[in-house]
């Protein structure tokens, strides 16, 4: 991914992805329940919050994936070769709000659900972390490489940190 589409990806995500953290301060705003400089002061801090959380994930993934690269039937990781038959298993962490269901999009509650990451298990044993850096549907990509493989959807709560 070039500099472009991280910069794409992360206005997209993290400045779009902030405008429903905005709706309750305008409306006290608008109602006048505070002033303007408490308003400013108020999104400010959202903003801030919101942003460098985004920020760090996106750099995170982005040294996660930095020397990767996804092939027809392999893929290359610092040097490493995995090969796509010796796949078992691929759990995917994702947020249920960024699935559509029968064609109804989901409201997204937390700014940083659109990132996302899949946990590659081999049959020696070795295990692999893909972002949604690589490709944002780096999901559907592996479906239709690897379609004998086992995808496991993580059930439990959602956490877009790989290593925590």
């Amino acid at each position: 991914m070039n500099i472009n589409k991280h910069i794409f990806f992360f206005l997209k995500y993290g400045l779009l992805a902030n405008l429903p953290a905005f709706i309750p301060v305008v409306i006290l705003h608008v109602i006048g329940y505070f002033s303007l400089q408490v308003f400013l002061v108020a999104l400010s801090i959202i903003l801030i919050i919101d942003l460098s959380l985004i920020l760090y994930i996106h750099i995170s993934y982005y040294y996660i994936n930095k020397n990767t690269i996804v092939e027809s039937n392999h893929i290359l990781h610092n040097s490493k070769t995995f090969y796509l038959q010796d796949l078992v298993t691929v759990t995917v962490n994702k947020s249920v709000n960024v699935d559509s269901y029968d064609g109804n999009l989901r409201f997204k509650y937390l700014p940083f659900e659109d990132y996302y990451y899949l946990k590659l298990h081999f049959k020696d044993n070795k295990q692999l972390i893909l972002t949604c850096l690589l490709d944002p549907k780096i999901d559907e990509k592996l479906k239709e490489l690897c379609p004998e493989t086992q995808f496991i959807r993580n059930g439990k709560v959602f956490s877009p940190f790989p290593y925590w």
